[in-house]
């Protein structure tokens, strides 16, 4: 049986908001806050689990989940290793998947909390043994798989190159260039949607006379206002050790990136 404390003196006591949690909570105890809803029920399978145990009883691991667990959860995988199955860690292995707004949520973004918070309260509420991984997500982007690069010819040694992708449409999008031997990214084109809408819709950028024969690398990154500057935010895991949230320049393997050959057609 679950007992949830009652918390009065809302603005709206039948429609309590986030605020109202965050307001009330941390100025009383510093220590209890809002993560979200919280849905407890019979799972219908691995897909709708954010906490996952393959492990079996008296020992070994069920092999008939292992595939549906990594192509599902990839950070389990990558992100747990306390324990090992045949030399490697494996995947589903009483790991908690949190995940948390960048913006409103997290101090410097307009929040109240810290990450090194969030996994210390989450931590004292999993079972021993369990560990909690920390997503902090922003504005994500998904390349089109089949055009997502398009190169037009200027002249005999470069070319003007598109790109294509899938977003929300209720921000600006900054994309960046360079080339795979360099280390520095340049800015190109910002697209804003117009009207600005919260639906998924195609998107696309030219990026003007690239170096026909070379190796690119580009990403799209969504950009959101903090305390009334604009930044570039994307969605990231957040690792024990290193609790600050990761840019472009440090090209985390979160980071959306495609890499492409700038032809000369």
């Amino acid at each position: 049986m679950l007992q949830i404390p009652i918390i009065t003196n809302f603005q709206d006591p039948n429609n309590p908001t986030l605020d109202d949690f965050l307001e009330k909570t941390t100025e009383d105890s510093g220590l209890l806050f809002v993560l979200g809803n919280i849905t407890v029920g019979e799972s219908s399978g691995v897909r709708s689990l954010t906490a996952l145990d393959t492990r079996l009883e008296g020992g070994g691991i069920r092999e008939d989940k292992i595939e549906e667990v990594k192509n599902n959860y990839p950070e389990y995988m990558s992100f747990f290793n306390s324990g090992s199955w045949d030399g490697t860690s494996f995947p589903g292995n009483l790991t908690s998947l949190i995940k948390v707004p960048i913006k409103g949520t997290l101090e410097e973004y307009e929040g109240k909390v810290s990450i090194k918070q969030v996994k210390d309260i989450v931590g004292n509420h999993m079972a021993l043994g369990a560990y909690p991984i920390v997503k902090a997500y922003g504005p994500e982007i998904k390349f089109d798989s089949e055009n997502s690069v398009e190169a037009s010819r200027v002249d005999s040694t470069h070319s003007d190159v598109k790109i294509n992708w899938k977003a929300v449409g209720n921000t600006t999008y900054n994309v960046f260039y360079r080339k795979t031997t360099d280390n520095a990214w340049s800015a190109g084109p910002s697209i804003t949607p117009t009207p600005l809408s919260n639906r998924v819709q195609s998107m696309s950028a030219v990026i003007d006379n690239l170096t026909g024969g070379a190796n690119y690398y580009f990403t799209v990154i969504g950009q959101q206002d903090i305390n009334e500057t604009a930044m570039d935010l994307f969605t990231q895991h957040v690792s024990s050790t290193s609790t600050s949230l990761k840019t472009k320049e440090d090209f985390p393997d979160s980071l959306n990136v495609i890499e492409a050959k700038v032809l000369i057609l």
